[in-house]
């Protein structure tokens, strides 16, 4: 099989998948992005609170970036928690809508038909692929939440380089003019 027809194929199956299930990708991506996202925002709530300690340690400011750090981080806890709760309620719709759609055809087909052994070793492939190997349409979901966790992961690790690279020369003369700076 060529890379032009497998991606056809694949193309078909994440159509089929969502026309069985319309909200299995969205939340997985939402899930995947909550989940790339929120180590992050904690690093950079902590950052400006390391700064704010290496500045001028005004205390009000202080207990605000603290209390920013903890809400924060609960919230995204929370978020995360209901977006996994939806994405695992989604992927047993799925199961249960795929098991539908294997029982619609059997019984669109003739008795005849189903009674064969060709049908039967079909359908018996199919059950041995997705059970014991995990393959089949039921792997292209686990294969978009690890695809776009990758993909979002790396877009929010390019974008906080680039934070974390602009506040870096603030801090070190903060630093310097304190004396913390190695002498």
């Amino acid at each position: 099989m060529s890379n032009k027809e497998a991606i056809k194929i694949h193309r078909k199956a994440f159509a089929d998948i969502h026309r069985l299930c319309p909200k299995l990708f969205p939340s997985i991506l939402l899930y995947s992005l909550v989940e790339a996202v929120s180590p992050y925002v904690t690093i950079y709530l902590s950052a400006r609170l390391i700064d704010e300690l290496a500045g001028l340690r005004r205390p009000s400011v202080l207990w605000g970036w603290v209390a920013w750090t903890v809400g924060a981080g609960c919230a995204l806890m929370l978020l995360r928690a209901c977006l996994l709760r939806w994405k695992k309620v989604e992927e047993e719709v799925f199961a249960i809508k795929q098991e539908q759609l294997f029982a619609k055809k059997f019984f669109s087909m003739d008795f005849a038909d189903i009674d064969k052994q060709s049908t039967y070793d079909l359908r018996s492939q199919v059950l041995q692929n997705q059970r014991w190997g995990s393959w089949g349409i039921g792997k292209l979901a686990s294969l978009a939440q690890e695809v776009s966790t990758a993909l979002l992961g790396i877009l929010v690790i390019t974008g906080s380089m680039s934070s974390a690279t602009m506040y870096q020369p603030r801090l070190e003369y903060a630093m310097a003019r304190d004396g913390l700076w190695y002498k």
